[in-house]
């Protein structure tokens, strides 16, 4: 009797380290990612396209109500865009290809790494500091942009005034210019340079405060520069007509037909060439197969989520042997995006700079832990799994890519 109430007793034991150790997992990946976080000076606000977050170390996708801190960074690809809310009200809005750090300890400051951003101040008057290429901008009340390229920095200012670290001040209507000698130079701003970005949010902007330019200023800086575009269009295609045409008063012979009638012929022969030539530059590339599978939970259904069950296919495969083509040098995480992008399937990871690899988080919306705590992602090529991530494994022609959800 003793000696069975020990066994009970020691298996409660078991059942309780294992329950913690797995809570403790959990609050780990969770307090790293912000998932408990509470909304302090920074919050995403809205998230376009492909956004990084890096912290500590670690990359991750950018997600909506994302709690910032200090000394992350962001960082979006092209195409993406991303709304980051201040406390005080004051907004940073980050063009496509821009990095943006947010230095240790430092409230209401950035520094713009490289790309662009927009910001708009809060209006509790307190101060937002933006920093690009060792230049410092300090706004209250005031609507601007600040971008870095090359050790170059600029700052236009649409709303109130920015203070300068080089004791500059800078008025709405006015840009600010720091190149790689140091030097500081203020010229006005001019509606039609600027980008379809700045146009677009300026527009929005205009709406609740006073700028520099007016609705009416940025429409026709639209249209002139449309303007602009189908004119030089226009001009390269009639120069171009006027290179394949006689000049005016030159007889055209017979010979001069006989070699248009040439050059026609060897342009259509050529075409055809073309045409017959892509299919073969098709064949010719690399191809693989990825295949995505979570059959394993289905023997595990009851330590699954409850919210996640309507996931999992009744076959318990995702994605079956699609045909994925690829270049030279690129890796079964490479192929993995290229399949669930085609196939419109979730994918969420992360990357780490530590082990140079990317770790697989979630798919189809199945991440790790999702079926215990030791449950997630691996991958097979050809049967076989590698000791060393996705990213680490250089495609060969005709591998077999299998995605498989582990219970444990």
């Amino acid at each position: 009797m003793k000696k069975k109430t020990k066994n009970r007793l020691l298996n409660v034991v078991l059942v309780v380290l294992v329950a913690a150790m797995a809570c403790a997992a959990v609050l780990a990946v969770g307090n790293r990612k912000g998932w408990f976080s509470q909304k302090g000076e920074m919050t995403v606000s809205s998230v376009s396209g492909s956004v990084f977050l890096q912290r500590d170390g670690v990359s991750y996708s950018l997600r909506t109500d994302t709690a910032l801190k200090s000394g992350d960074d962001v960082e979006t690809e092209g195409g993406a865009s991303a709304v980051i809310a201040f406390r005080d009200g004051g907004t940073l809005t980050l063009d496509e290809r821009t990095e943006l750090s947010f230095p240790d300890g430092a409230a209401l400051s950035a520094e713009v790494l490289s790309g662009e951003v927009f910001a708009e101040t809060g209006q509790q008057g307190e101060t937002l500091t933006l920093t690009a290429a060792g230049l410092t901008a300090e706004a209250t009340d005031a609507v601007l942009a600040v971008s870095a390229e090359d050790g170059s920095a600029s700052v236009s200012v649409f709303a109130g005034s920015v203070d300068l670290s080089s004791g500059v001040t800078v008025k709405a209507g006015d840009a600010a210019t720091l190149a790689p000698d140091g030097t500081v130079s203020v010229s006005a701003l001019e509606a039609p340079s600027l980008d379809d970005f700045l146009t677009g949010l300026l527009r929005t902007a205009g709406e609740s405060r006073e700028l520099c330019f007016t609705e009416e200023q940025l429409d026709e800086a639209g249209a002139d520069a449309k303007q602009t575009e189908q004119t030089t269009a226009a001009s390269e295609s009639t120069d171009t007509a006027a290179e394949t045409e006689p000049a005016a008063g030159t007889e055209t012979t017979a010979g001069d037909r006989d070699t248009a009638a040439e050059t026609t012929a060897a342009a259509s022969e050529n075409a055809e060439n073309t045409d017959t030539a892509a299919p073969q530059e098709t064949e010719a590339a690399h191809t693989c197969t990825v295949s995505i599978v979570c059959s394993e939970i289905l023997d595990h259904m009851s330590d699954l989520k409850g919210e996640k069950a309507s996931l999992v296919p009744a076959s318990g495969v995702i994605l079956s042997g699609a045909d994925i083509s690829f270049s030279e040098g690129e890796t079964a995480f490479d192929a993995l995006k290229r399949a669930c992008d085609s196939c419109g399937i979730q994918l969420e990871y992360s990357w780490s700079p530590v082990y140079g690899t990317a770790y697989i988080e979630g798919i189809n919306n199945l991440y790790e832990f999702d079926c215990g705590s030791s449950s997630g992602w691996l991958y097979e090529v050809n049967g076989k799994t590698p000791d060393y991530g996705c990213s680490g494994y250089k495609l060969s022609d005709g591998d077999t890519i299998v995605f498989r959800y582990t219970c444990g």
